[in-house]
Order: C-alpha cells, then structure tokens, then sequence
C-alpha cells in the first residue's frame, strides 16, 4: 500500500524553461506544417495552460473553430511530438535544484508518483528521460486532448485508483508553480503544494496549502507530506 500520492506538475516546478524551447519551436513548426499559420505562442498567458487550451487559443485568433481542431488534433499531436524530439537536442530544459533527491526520498517513503501537467504525455515523458527521472512516474494526466487543468489532474487521480488502488484524496497533493495547479488541486479536492520556481512570485495570495522556494528542503517537504 502507498503511503501517500504526489503529483508533479513539469515546466517550471521540476524543469526550467526558457522563453524560446523546443516546446515552443514546436508548435510554431506544426502550425505552419498543418494548418500554413506562422503563429508563436510567446506573447500567449501560456503559464498553467494546457497544450490543447494553447492550441485551440491560436487557432481561434487564426479563425478556426474547436471542431476543426478536433478533427486533426491526433496528427498534431503525433507532429508535435516529432518536431519536439528535433528541436529538443539544442534546446533543453534544466533540472531544477533538489528535484531528482526529493523523488528519490518519496520512492524510499513508498509514495505513489504520478505527473500532472498540461504537457503532452510524449512530451513530458522526454523532457523527464533527459534527466534520467521518468521512470519515478508511474502514471499521471497530460494535456494531449484537455482543455483544463482540474481535468488533468482527475485523469491522474483516476489513474491511481484504477491502476494502482490508491483514492485517498487526505493523502494525496499537487506540486506546482502556477495558479492553474493549485486552482486544480482546490477544484480536486486534494492538497497543494506551491513552488516558487516559475514566474508567478504571488503565489501567496492564492493560498496554497503549503508554500516552497523550491524543491530543495526535503526534509520539510516530508513534514507536510507526514513522512518525516
């Protein structure tokens, strides 16, 4: 039996990312390759969206409906994996400080580990192998075809039951860095963790139940989790 779940978000909470990633070259490769836009998603609030929530924003600017989204969203995301794996070589992202101890520590403590972010699994999943740390995370919910966060965040909650027998929502947290993951978790109805590691510094005043620097006091971390 697992002692407790905890559920990562990615960009920003276990890897920094720049203001022009692979993630982000990506999109702008299969936009154009699909649908002839030349759209980047720089200037877009992208921080907490989902991919699909990105994908379907660009595409309304460019004039398209849901539906017409819906129609090749397999072929873009099979495209955006493709063009991920290409651009990701000279555009890594960077392991944050403490990350890989803290999963070590929680798979010593028999924590169930799952991911929980708006990346698309392929994706996520590379941006982890880079590391060596994908394997830490048994399951999880992505944003290959979800629109919002809290939806992601059930997927992995219905992953761990159905896959793992695990439904205690008492013992069981979100890690993230934006309003969009503790939003999630509230919605959820589980406990969140916030990190002060990506670019929302206010994180604060949306009231976490628990708030880091970062990831690097695990000793702590394992207070809150009730595993120290």
């Amino acid at each position: 039996m697992f002692s407790s779940l905890v559920l990562f978000d990615v960009d920003d909470t276990l890897v920094k990312r720049g203001l022009h990633t692979a993630h982000g070259l990506a999109f702008e490769c299969v936009f154009k390759k699909i649908y002839g836009i030349d759209s980047s998603i720089v200037k877009l609030p992208f921080a907490g969206m989902t991919d699909y929530a990105i994908i379907l924003e660009v595409m309304k600017v460019n004039g398209f409906t849901e539906k017409q989204v819906i129609e090749k969203i397999d072929y873009f995301n099979d495209e955006m994996l493709l063009a991920f794996k290409k651009f990701f070589p000279k555009n890594p992202v960077q392991l944050l400080p403490g990350v890989k101890e803290l999963l070590q520590v929680l798979t010593q403590k028999n924590c169930l580990l799952g991911l929980a972010t708006g990346n698309l699994e392929g994706i996520a999943r590379e941006k982890m192998n880079s590391y060596g740390i994908n394997d830490f995370f048994r399951m999880g919910g992505f944003g290959d075809k979800i629109k919002n966060r809290v939806d992601v965040v059930k997927n992995a909650l219905k992953q761990a039951k159905e896959q793992f027998g695990f439904d205690n929502l008492e013992k069981t947290f979100v890690v993230g860095d934006t309003l969009a993951d503790i939003q999630a978790g509230k919605d959820a109805r589980i406990k969140t963790i916030g990190v002060l590691t990506g670019s929302t510094k206010n994180l604060r005043k949306y009231n976490p139940d628990f708030l880091f620097e970062s990831l690097e006091n695990t000793n702590e971390i394992l207070k809150v989790l009730d595993l120290k």
